[in-house]
């Protein structure tokens, strides 16, 4: 088992999981929310990030979720963790850019022991790639053949 962290900009990462929650119901698990807030200093965010790592560090580890490659929330992690985390610790810490929904369930209902944070990291990273969809061009799929 992993625990969840979803970070973002503004409290989109709070939504996520509010929705997520609407959808399965109640989320057993350790997953927690980190919101890049105005006037928030990268200092504070990186702290809160680290406490929340804390907090939802499961036996495999913590699987983050963030909302933007090479935004802020990203590159604040990515770049201030592995000086604040020892490397034992790191080793357990997989970092996703590029939140959906489905990739919110996905790392949620694929949470089962004995699977390795990486396989599950994959999985979900397909999950999410496989719902982004044009639902248009399904719906009137004779005018675009």
């Amino acid at each position: 088992m992993y625990g969840i962290l979803v970070v973002s900009h503004g409290k989109l990462s709070e939504e996520f999981i509010n929705s997520a929650k609407m959808i399965v119901g109640d989320i057993s698990g350790k997953i927690k929310a980190v919101s890049l807030v105005e006037g928030l200093s990268p200092e504070d965010f990186i702290d809160n990030v680290i406490s929340a790592i804390m907090e939802a560090m499961d036996k495999d580890g913590v699987l983050i979720l963030t909302d933007l490659f090479g935004g802020s929330t990203t590159n604040f992690i990515a770049s201030k963790i592995f000086e604040k985390l020892n490397k034992d610790l790191m080793k357990k810490i997989v970092i996703i850019s590029g939140i959906n929904l489905a990739m919110l369930l996905s790392a949620i209902t694929n949470n089962e022991d004995d699977i390795d944070i990486q396989t599950i990291a994959d999985r979900i990273i397909d999950d999410a790639i496989n719902n982004i969809v044009n639902v248009s061009k399904i719906l009137n799929k004779d005018k675009y053949i």
